[in-house]
């Protein structure tokens, strides 16, 4: 059996709960979500970088690991230079 001490108490701290109370929200900062030295301008000397490594032989991705950028940035600035995209995969295996 259950004391009625214990659960006069246990009413008395629930009816001081009050679940409809909104939670304290904090303020938006005006901070942007990524530091801004993440996210530097690619410049023409970088673009001019990527452009001469891919042509040099090197995969879009070795490209983006060098160079510090996105893969996709790689892809972007070789298709704004007009650069034309390799296959895929080694072109000199052949299926048998």
């Amino acid at each position: 059996m259950e004391d009625r001490g214990s659960s006069n108490l246990l009413l008395v701290v629930l009816a001081h709960l009050n679940l409809n109370t909104p939670s304290p929200r904090t303020k938006p900062s005006n901070r942007s979500p990524r530091p801004s030295l993440l996210r530097q301008r690619v410049t023409k000397r970088h673009r001019q970088q990527v452009v001469a490594l891919y042509q040099s032989g090197l995969s879009t991705r070795m490209v983006a690991d060098q160079t510090g950028v996105s893969k996709t940035t790689v892809l972007n600035i070789l298709k704004e230079a007009a650069i034309e995209l390799r296959t895929r995969g080694n072109p000199n295996f052949s299926k048998q």
